[in-house]
């Protein structure tokens, strides 16, 4: 009798921190080049130089040792929102930046009033992502624990995943970093966020 008690004690404990929720967060598509026949399980995406701070490439790192394909990101002089083949992180003021960008129509990025960051896909007709572009509040530069748990999301978007679980749900940053708004207090991507990479990519991304 006492043992099952303890037994149950303990199912209950695993599930309130996370460990038995085996929800998978929902997928945008999957990034070219990632998972492929080659093992290339890599994404690339340039940032400009004033974002080459360790927060961010710690966000980054993260993901690879979640066990998700990596992410590698490469400082250059100047980055932009628009359309080029290319992934990118750009920086901007919320609202601004929007009316900034307004002269290129819908083809960029925008970073609107209220946001932290936003990922925008560029996706072939199979679905598959072939570009993104990434925006953040310029202002996180100066918080950089906000900056990190911001940057760990849009990082998500990045290779394919949407936000979880859905419109006004909630989930702990134990199993989903995808929550929306970026969820306070993330640290490493969320079980969720990682069993939907390896279904998506497979487990020679790792």
């Amino acid at each position: 009798m006492h043992l099952r008690v303890l037994v149950l004690l303990f199912a209950a404990a695993v599930t309130l921190l996370g460990g038995c929720d085996r929800r998978e967060t929902p997928l945008a598509g999957k990034a070219r080049g990632l998972g492929n026949s080659k093992g290339e399980c890599t994404l690339e995406i340039e940032i400009p130089t004033e974002a080459n701070v360790p927060t961010v490439h710690a966000a980054a790192a993260a993901w690879t040792a979640a066990g998700a394909p990596s992410v590698r990101l490469v400082t250059v002089p100047r980055t932009t929102p628009f359309e080029d083949g290319r992934s990118q992180l750009t920086l901007g003021v919320p609202g601004a930046h929007c009316r900034e960008v307004a002269p290129a129509g819908g083809s960029a990025a925008c970073l609107a009033t209220g946001q932290e960051g936003v990922a925008r896909h560029r996706a072939s007709q199979d679905g598959v992502i072939t570009e993104v572009d990434l925006v953040l509040d310029r202002a996180l530069l100066d918080r950089p624990s906000r900056l990190y748990e911001v940057w760990l999301h849009e990082l998500g978007h990045a290779l394919g995943l949407d936000h979880f679980p859905g419109p006004g749900a909630a989930a702990p940053p134990a199993v989903s970093v995808m929550t929306n708004p970026a969820p306070a207090g993330a640290s490493r991507p969320g079980a969720a966020d990682v069993r939907s990479l390896h279904r998506a990519y497979g487990g020679g991304c790792r």
